[in-house]
């Protein structure tokens, strides 16, 4: 073990195929760049001058720094699947992930972070090995000092000095739309988008100049999420043809139904879940029309929702609509897409019936049984006793499986 900050010596680590063992600094200062391959790289307490790469190895830095003293010669960190994690750390020179994700807390990148956003089968998951997953940045309590590039990202309390570049051509976006989240009191720089993008805000006063694309605000203060939940023109229409524009307007809608703030200025609670109750019923209407019309253009758009939260979201709506819907083989094809997909991205059935529950399923809509019609039905939840539902809900919670 290295006394605190031993200092290691100069040179170059390249790691042989042979070696198993993955790279943990210590309490060192290391001044020799580290070729890591699929081998892992940890460094605490640490600071490495030099540069860091690996292949399928993830780089994990607490409380650490790494110094890239000739930014010349390229990146401080470069990774071609492996994920990043900063935490209460610092980078001095750029960061470059090929595939993997990222995720700063507390830390400070004086440089560009760029994500180049190709389709990744992420270690360990090999359960899904042919899904393809978005690049993701997570970054809270942190400084960049130069540019930001991604399909997915999320700021929190966060500054961005240099612009964002949202990648809106990434491959497994699979034609979604790029995405960055704003939450708390952001700085960043021009918002900068090549095509179809989605920015969500939670305070619009911290929303940058946006330039390029065809970009959609979603504004999730209070007030203006609760407006768009009650406006009409907010949702396609019930004989509009199941197409990318439609699909786009319904996801959005949902976000919104699903994401509402628990308190709104000037709203009562009863209120507020009369208007959730009303547009879930609308969401749950418009997915009946597209079931009956075009099942298999259906479930070809929710194999498209690859944020495992958000296809919770779809499937706990399809749920929704299910309560109150008789089998047939539309029905069938559809309930059986929404088991694998569920199984596929780890959504589980409790995660579902909570999001039911919060939809207002368990006070407003019916349980529609072919021999005894409509009735009232009792909160959805994992442990309840399916039988109390419609034949087709019954189907679809057997279907996606044990919570």
């Amino acid at each position: 073990m290295h006394p605190v900050k031993s200092v290691l010596p100069a040179g170059s680590l390249v790691l042989p195929d042979e070696v198993c063992c993955p790279v943990n600094l210590k309490d060192v200062i290391h001044k020799e760049d580290i070729d890591a391959g699929d081998k892992h790289v940890t460094l605490n307490n640490s600071t490495l001058w030099g540069k860091i790469t690996t292949t399928g190895g993830y780089v994990e830095i607490a409380e650490g720094s790494v110094v890239r003293a000739d930014r010349q010669l390229g990146p401080a960190v470069t990774t071609d699947s492996g994920f990043i994690s900063l935490r209460n750390s610092g980078v001095e020179g750029s960061i470059v992930a090929k595939q993997g994700n990222v995720r700063m807390h507390e830390a400070n990148l004086y440089g560009d972070l760029t994500l180049e956003g190709g389709v990744r089968s992420p270690g360990g998951a090999a359960a899904y090995p042919l899904l393809p997953l978005n690049q993701t940045a997570h970054l809270s309590d942190s400084l960049v000092t130069g540019n930001l590039r991604g399909s997915d990202l999320r700021l929190q309390s966060t500054t961005i000095r240099g612009h964002i570049d949202l990648d809106c051509e990434a491959a497994a976006l699979r034609g979604d739309e790029a995405r960055i989240v704003i939450l708390g009191r952001c700085q960043t720089g021009e918002i900068q988008a090549t095509g179809r993008a989605l920015i969500i805000v939670n305070n619009p006063r911290w929303l940058p100049g946006i330039t390029g694309g065809h970009v959609v605000v979603l504004d999730m203060s209070p007030e203006a999420a609760y407006q768009r939940l009650m406006a009409a023109d907010q949702l396609p229409r019930v004989d509009d043809p199941l197409d990318k524009p439609q699909w786009r307007q319904f996801q959005h809608a949902l976000y919104t139904l699903c994401q509402l703030p628990d308190r709104i200025p000037g709203v009562d609670g009863e209120s507020r879940r009369s208007s959730v109750m009303n547009r879930a019923q609308e969401l749950a209407q418009l997915l009946r029309a597209w079931a009956d019309k075009d099942v298999k253009g259906l479930t070809e758009q929710l194999g498209t929702v690859w944020r495992s939260d958000e296809l919770g979201y779809n499937l706990a709506a399809i749920g929704t609509m299910l309560l109150a819907s008789v089998p047939s083989p539309q029905i069938d094809l559809l309930i059986d897409e929404c088991a694998r997909l569920a199984r596929s991205r780890g959504v589980t059935r409790s995660a579902i019936g909570k999001q039911m529950t919060n939809m207002g399923a368990t006070s407003g809509a019916v349980a529609s049984r072919e021999t005894e019609g409509a009735q009232p039905h009792p909160p959805v939840t994992a442990h309840l006793p399916v039988e109390q539902f419609s034949s087709a809900f019954q189907k679809f919670w057997k279907a996606i499986g044990p919570s």
